[in-house]
């Protein structure tokens, strides 16, 4: 064979070979760079729309916006079974939006190497009925002044700060098994509120607005109850403004073994 082909050949099996090692570590070390997914939909005319959010495990970012669009997300995950399924429908004037983590294995194991990471923004001017589920991890739910309906949360483990003021939100029910979370419910408010806590081993804090009357009923076996500017009855705490305002907070807590505080602010 001639030397100048035979040098052509080489060339190309070279080419070839360094295609194929380039592929090969892409393939191998994939796992190692979060793969990225944003999923938008598009404004619809509703009157209210229901959203349910499942996520296993990391950093969840949940936030209300000034949008032209129900919805928008970001996602970063390394590993196929944490992808998030999304799924839309409407009915009568109702939408159904669901953000779903879909890991089936029946062992889970994940460390904060892993970069599983929710980036999520609602649309703050259509009436939500918000349905969060956490398995672990860190929540933050900033939702000021945002237009909810109702607001469900669930969290096994992990910490969670909830921004829920200038909402007038009418209905609060949130469980959490073990960990510490903090709810902002402070600003204005233009109805009723009845809220029902659930709580574990952890911490609960509260930031209550001083103009707003408050009631609230603590059960459970609880280390600490920390509520300054509240008369104590019985398991039952009143603030100054209580049977003297409109509007009025009924907030339920029944806990285990932790801490509850609250705190008031203008």
């Amino acid at each position: 064979m001639p030397v100048k082909k035979i040098l052509v050949l080489s060339v190309v099996m070279m080419i070839f070979a360094s295609i194929t090692l380039v592929a090969t570590w892409n393939i191998f070390f994939d796992n190692n760079n979060p793969s990225e997914k944003g999923e938008n939909i598009s404004t619809r005319k509703l009157k209210e729309v229901r959203t349910d959010i499942a996520f296993l495990n990391g950093t969840l970012t949940v936030t209300t916006k000034t949008l032209n669009k129900l919805y928008a997300g970001e996602y970063k995950y390394q590993k196929e079974e944490w992808k998030p399924a999304i799924s839309y429908a409407e009915e009568e004037g109702t939408g159904y939006l669901e953000i779903i983590s879909t890991d089936e294995r029946e062992e889970k194991q994940y460390d904060s190497s892993d970069n599983n990471e929710w980036d999520i923004s609602l649309n703050k001017d259509i009436k939500n009925d918000l349905n969060i589920r956490m398995g672990a991890g860190i929540g933050k739910f900033d939702l000021s002044g945002s237009n909810l309906k109702r607001f469900d949360f669930q969290m096994t483990a992990g910490e969670v700060d909830i921004n829920l003021s200038n909402t007038s939100l009418p209905e609060l029910r949130m469980k959490a098994i073990a960990g510490k979370a903090t709810i902002d419910l402070t600003g204005e408010w233009h109805n009723d509120l009845h809220a029902s806590i659930t709580g574990g081993v952890g911490e609960l804090s509260f930031i209550l607005p001083v103009t707003v009357g408050t009631r609230m009923e603590i059960t459970g076996i609880l280390a600490n109850i920390y509520a300054p500017g509240f008369e104590k009855n019985g398991h039952t705490y009143t603030n100054s403004k209580f049977s003297d305002t409109k509007e009025t907070m009924y907030i339920e807590i029944f806990g285990g073994i932790g801490e509850i505080n609250v705190m008031m602010q203008d």
